[in-house]
């Protein structure tokens, strides 16, 4: 990481900030997302009342009616539904205080049994819970009632012995919008666009321009200037941002914000009307330097944006022990893979140190080596690699042979044939990728690995419970060979 921008990220800034953390995968930035939402997002002491409303807030009118009846279990009319406490509190979290019976009456309706000979409405779901007696008191059919109580278990026990309840909850005040890229995400998601509802009160469906993510970001923002306010895109370069951002790409920039130094505002595409990104929203975004499927930023956008490389990071990494207490430092072993494949391939192909943690043992470490490590080392070499300069590139990465450094490493399929990852039989190739030898490994495993590597590496946890002694992959030595030659240069 840039060591510049270290301290500017251990508080909120005081003035418009747009940063793009860039690095190759597993170096941790969608971490620095998440830990930057924390200091954005405020969690303040609330009263039970106000978290419970809050609660509420995530379900719907159908879901509340349905709570309200299962909470009584007898017949109700709406008025009395509309004095309850659920029913009042789902109208205080939708700043709700007229036409609620209306809503109520919708809802019961629209979701009334097909065969009812008491509602009269054409207007009616696929799914069915309610019905009503002559005397306009409805209650929940029986056949769906064990279901609902299922589904709805968390809303049902913020009102159940309420006596019981504690005086507060820890309520978190959110400013901040974490969304994620890809291909097919565009403008209506992010800025604003047309989409369908149904009207709570006659339950039809209609059109009308919603904001999307950033714009509902800036409103709160704007009513709130005295707080700091993050917009946090994982995976920026996954959409194309052109297309994503639209107009606010003139925006964005920090001087165009409203108090900036050039303030500017730009007309909305679907609603028409004059947008300016308020000056206490900050914007960053991670992005992906390693995979060349995804989109690249166009100089205009990048302009906008500071960038901050994640780069490997082994010094959190911890070492792990076999049965019979020999370690594996994983540290070692990320850093001399990083230098054979920056040798190799550039900085880009390099591992993030997310690939070595949570390892506690050698059956673990086997494991993630054999699923991800390998495999995504086999990838980065076929970018640059014929299919039969594979396996000899490999044992370059895995050991650095042919790197004409360390003759013990160069010759360990003779020596150690026992603890390779790689099948014996290995011969050099002067006709390697860079001018390097390469190495023809027998193809019988996949990618010319060791079957008793492969054996250990995907045995389920009982056998290997029992064969812990037995396969020499469940120990240290295959792995400390993998980074024997790197600390043996570290030493000259």
């Amino acid at each position: 990481m840039n060591q510049d921008l270290i301290p500017r990220l251990t508080s909120l800034p005081t003035e418009p900030t747009n940063i793009i953390f860039t690095g190759v995968a597993g170096t941790g930035k969608t971490y620095r997302l998440l830990e930057l939402q924390k200091q954005y997002d405020e969690p303040i002491e609330a009263s039970w009342e106000s978290w419970r409303v809050q609660q509420v807030s995530h379900y719907g009118w159908c879901e509340v009616v349905c709570g309200v009846l299962l909470l009584e279990d007898r017949l109700m009319t709406v008025p009395e539904m509309m004095r309850h406490p659920l029913v009042v509190d789902k109208a205080a979290a939708n700043k709700r205080n007229e036409n609620i019976n209306q809503t109520l009456w919708v809802q019961l309706n629209k979701h009334a049994h097909p065969e009812s000979v008491t509602v009269n409405t054409s207007q009616r779901s696929a799914n069915s819970y309610f019905d009503k007696t002559q005397s306009s008191q409805w209650f929940l059919l029986d056949e769906i009632k064990e279901t609902l109580r299922s589904q709805l278990s968390e809303l049902l026990s913020l009102y159940e012995e309420q006596g019981k309840q504690p005086d507060s909850q820890e309520l978190v005040v959110s400013r901040s919008c974490l969304v994620s890229f890809h291909q097919s995400y565009g403008y209506d998601e992010f800025v604003e666009g047309i989409r369908p509802r149904i009207h709570p009160q006659t339950g039809q469906m209609q059109y009308e321009i919603q904001q999307g993510a950033f714009l509902e970001l800036c409103a709160k923002a704007s009513n709130d200037p005295s707080h700091r306010y993050a917009m946090l895109i994982d995976e920026i370069n996954r959409a194309n941002t052109s297309q994503v951002f639209g107009e606010l790409m003139s925006v964005i920039e920090p001087s165009k914000r409203a108090g900036g130094a050039t303030p500017m505002a730009v007309r909305l595409a679907y609603s028409g009307r004059q947008f300016m990104v308020p000056s206490n929203v900050d914007i960053y975004a991670t992005m992906n330097t390693q995979d060349r499927s995804l989109a690249t930023l166009d100089t205009a956008f990048r302009r906008r944006f500071e960038f901050v490389t994640c780069y490997p990071d082994s010094s959190i990494l911890i070492d792990v022990e076999d049965k019979a207490g020999d370690s594996v430092n994983l540290a070692a072993l990320m850093q001399a893979l990083n230098q054979r494949l920056f040798t190799l391939f550039g900085a880009e192909a390099q591992l993030g140190q997310s690939y070595f943690m949570g390892i506690s043992d050698t059956a673990q470490l086997a494991r993630r080596l054999y699923r991800q490590v390998i495999p995504q080392i086999i990838e980065y070499i076929k970018l640059s690699a014929m299919p039969a300069q594979i396996p000899g590139l490999l044992a370059q990465v895995l050991y650095g042979q042919g790197s004409g450094g360390n003759q013990l490493i160069d010759d360990f399929t003779e020596i150690t044939p026992s603890l390779s990852l790689l099948q014996t039989g290995v011969k050099s190739n002067p006709q390697g990728a860079h001018g390097s030898p390469i190495v023809h490994v027998q193809a019988s495993a996949p990618a010319g690995l060791n079957p008793e590597f492969i054996a250990a590496a995907t045995v389920n946890t009982e056998l290997e419970k029992g064969t812990k002694g037995a396969n020499v992959y469940l120990t240290a030595k295959p792995y400390q060979l993998l980074y024997a030659s790197y600390l043996s240069a570290q030493e000259l």
